[in-house]
């Protein structure tokens, strides 16, 4: 999602400076994976019930230490950024990661699930101030991209929802302020899954991205779409982990055909370098358990 607004800036830059970019990609990787990390030590209680084969509670590292993982990556990222590509883009980073982790912390049983999608918009923003830190304000790409973003990363958490608990008929955390029952929950995924498909073709018209960006859009948005309405009917846990999975799929396929169009139109060599790292990431997330099926019971309503 930041290479993919990387890739919007670089139509800018002649030449790519390809360092900054990889130390971007780095500092990205590096963050993303502290904010999950500390977000495994807020739930730990909870993951010995769900997902008792992760890390910490199946006692592979204990929390302390993935809270000194935690911090650790933070720190080398936020250094990497300031030293390597600029303080807009830093800023934006430091906001990313404290809302992340504000939520897993606290606004998501507080408020809900959809207080995260805030956080994670900013990837795209953060991607472009890195190179273009000047037009961010006048380009509406970056912010078009934040809305996408927004909306593929309310799918994903909503189709995650009832897996992570149901009772009394209603999800055990709410989505904004409001428990709704899976079924419900499912509808809204489906609703946010085809408003990012709507933005996702606006893009296109916007970007002159070819037929093959138009093509996988539409085509595995509207399938999230059928399947989140059908699935809401068909309630399970193993559908609803197949929808988170097609959906994060559905955000890896599309943004890097985003990256890799505007690539490989400006700089063949980062093009196979983006293309490499792509397909890594989508082999090794599955490979590595990212998608572990969790212990969930679905507990009917009660007086029924």
């Amino acid at each position: 999602m930041a290479g993919a607004a990387y890739a919007l800036a670089f139509s800018n830059l002649h030449p790519i400076p390809i360092v900054q970019a990889i130390a971007g990609m780095i500092a990205v990787f590096l963050v993303t994976g502290a904010v999950h990390t500390i977000d495994d030590y807020f739930d730990r209680q909870r993951d010995r019930q769900l997902w008792p084969d992760r890390q910490i509670p199946s006692r592979g590292i204990n929390p302390k230490t993935a809270l000194l993982i935690s911090f650790v990556n933070c720190a080398i990222g936020f250094v990497i950024t300031i030293i390597f590509l600029n303080i807009y883009c830093f800023i934006v980073l430091i906001i990313a990661t404290a809302w992340a982790t504000a939520y897993t912390g606290f606004l998501r049983e507080k408020y809900g699930y959809l207080t995260l999608p805030f956080a994670i918009g900013l990837f795209p923003i953060g991607g472009y101030v890195a190179f273009a830190p000047a037009t961010i304000w006048s380009n509406p790409i970056p912010w078009i991209l934040y809305l996408m973003v927004f909306l593929w990363q309310s799918t994903h958490i909503l189709a995650y929802s009832p897996p992570h608990g149901v009772e009394n008929g209603k999800t055990t955390v709410p989505i904004f302020f409001k428990r709704f029952s899976p079924k419900a929950t499912l509808i809204f995924a489906g609703f946010f899954a085809g408003s990012c498909m709507l933005v996702g073709v606006f893009v296109f018209f916007l970007t002159g991205l070819s037929y093959l960006y138009l093509g996988i859009t539409v085509s595995i948005g509207i399938v999230l779409v059928c399947l989140s309405i059908y699935f809401s009917k068909h309630l399970t846990v193993k559908n609803c982990m197949f929808l988170v999975f097609l959906n994060s799929m559905y955000g890896w396929v599309v943004f890097l055909e985003i990256a890799l169009e505007f690539l490989y139109r400006y700089d063949i060599l980062f093009f196979n370098l983006a293309l490499v790292m792509g397909i890594l990431m989508m082999v090794l997330t599955p490979v590595l358990g990212g998608f572990g099926m969790p212990t969930t019971i679905f507990k009917e309503k009660k007086g029924r």
